[in-house]
């Protein structure tokens, strides 16, 4: 998988036209992710399809490690593509140039405890199951942000982090179960995450609760 084709779809808009976004790029990218567990699947899948590598840091979050490490086998591979890290090191490095790296931190509300250090086409990837202060800073720190409808005070946590507004808020606490708000510093857009067969059949068609 060449670098360059790094571009992930996140699913669609209100015209139907694909939405992604470039989330491995030659500078590290910090992505923070505040859903579920049907969404973040859904994500890391889309991101296995990139040919992307996937270190895992999962403890008091969404899922333990198994159930991220199964990911791999769903997307078609041979369970060499995702991996939990040793529990004292934060962070991996590929062993091609050109190879995308994602470290996946599930760690519960307040994120990791540490910063990891990216290099270049390597993405860090933070799955909160709420926005809360704990948190903040794991959202206020990522170049994206993306989330499910949350209600109105976790709305407002991370419009704050961002230095975002009403609008945002609003955004944030009207969306419907299937999409995903686009959050960073000046924009906000948003997708249907439109799940093809494939993840239908392996995720479901409902999110269901948060």
């Amino acid at each position: 998988m060449e670098a360059g084709h790094a571009a992930l779809v996140l699913g669609r808009d209100q015209t139907g036209a694909a939405v992604s976004m470039q989330l491995f790029r030659p500078q590290p990218t910090v992505v923070t992710l505040v859903g579920g567990w049907w969404a973040a699947r859904i994500l890391l899948f889309r991101c296995l399809g990139l040919g992307v590598q996937v270190a895992v840091r999962a403890a008091g979050g969404l899922a333990n490690t198994a159930q991220w490490t199964e990911l791999d086998a769903a997307a078609g591979a041979t369970g060499q593509r995702v991996w939990p890290m040793p529990g004292d090191v934060l962070s991996w490095q590929p062993t091609e140039v050109t190879r995308l790296l994602l470290h996946l931190y599930d760690t519960g509300p307040a994120g990791p405890p540490v910063q990891p250090s990216l290099g270049s086409w390597q993405t860090q990837l933070t799955v909160l199951p709420q926005a809360t202060a704990a948190g903040a800073w794991a959202i206020a720190g990522a170049d994206v942000v993306l989330a499910q409808r949350m209600e109105w005070e976790e709305a407002v946590v991370l419009a704050n982090a961002l230095g975002l507004g009403e609008p945002t808020v609003a955004l944030l606490t009207s969306l419907e179960s299937d999409m995903v708000a686009v959050c960073a510093r000046g924009m906000n857009t948003y997708a249907w995450l439109a799940p093809t067969s494939v993840e239908r059949r392996l995720f479901g068609n409902n999110p269901g609760a948060r």
